[in-house]
């Protein structure tokens, strides 16, 4: 018997990682009906309604709902210019170092930081420093700012499944965010560089990266502390990442924690 829920449980998470399956969500939601689940979704999700732009009414879908903006007045960015700011809210599931080139997925699982960058370079780039992984749970704020101020060096989009990146899923799917679609953004700042990668996940879960143009159309490569430079559509889970002796995280977070944009997780080692 339990072989056979394993297997139904091997079956079924492969069935929902299909982008298909995301894709047909995403119509559903982006359809003027969805507006009638707002509420339900609110109350399921225990989404606090008193941080949106707008009130939920006021959108035209639930997909809308799921990509709101909140008011940035209740996320102050710490201003200190050696700390890295959390760039998303929600819950802390791994940090510390990156052991060998390899990053805790969940207790007894862990998985290729060259395979989660796409690139050898660049995971040699990070070998033995450091990282955070975030999750996002589909009621939280799904927006993505910068942790320090800097130059957005590049992005690279790297297609993929979209296994969901919940606690079920982490623990049964062998190196799920390699696996999954991902936004991986370089940056420079003045304390060396720093890499966030956007993980998407199943059901809508698409990532997207922010258009930072100037007036005169051209991209924007400077970024502030606390800009937006992405969203998902749906919850998902960001992994931040630091070379080798560069910054200490921060002592009064610990695996469980909530976190909110804006709010201290690293210091630069000067």
């Amino acid at each position: 018997m339990k072989q056979a829920r394993i297997w139904l449980e091997a079956i079924l998470l492969k069935m929902v990682s299909f982008s298909i399956i995301s894709k047909f969500l995403r119509f559903l939601y982006s359809q003027p009906l969805s507006y009638f689940f707002i509420p339900l979704y609110c109350r399921l999700f225990e989404v606090d309604t008193s941080e949106s732009e707008k009130p939920f009414w006021a959108y035209p879908s639930l997909r809308a709902y799921f990509c709101r903006r909140i008011r940035m007045d209740v996320r102050p960015f710490h201003k200190d210019p050696l700390t890295f700011i959390s760039p998303v809210d929600g819950v802390l599931i791994a940090s510390g170092k990156i052991c060998r080139g390899q990053l805790l997925q969940v207790k007894g699982k862990s998985y290729s930081l060259e395979a989660l960058l796409d690139s050898k370079p660049m995971a040699d780039s990070f070998f033995d420093g450091t990282y955070m992984t975030i999750y996002m749970s589909p009621g939280k704020y799904h927006h993505v700012h910068a942790s320090s101020k800097g130059i957005w060096i590049d992005s690279k989009h790297v297609y993929g499944r979209r296994f969901p990146v919940n606690h079920f899923s982490r623990s049964r799917v062998d190196a799920l965010y390699p696996r999954n679609e991902r936004m991986i953004s370089y940056f420079h700042t003045e304390h060396g560089n720093h890499c966030i990668v956007m993980v998407g996940s199943c059901q809508v879960g698409s990532v997207q990266k922010t258009a930072m143009d100037d007036s005169s159309g051209h991209p924007v490569r400077a970024v502030d502390k606390g800009d937006e430079i992405g969203w998902f559509d749906f919850g998902s889970t960001v992994v931040l990442l630091w070379p080798k002796n560069k910054v200490e995280l921060v002592k009064n977070k610990k695996i469980g924690d909530e976190l909110r944009v804006g709010e201290p997780i690293a210091t630069a080692i000067t």
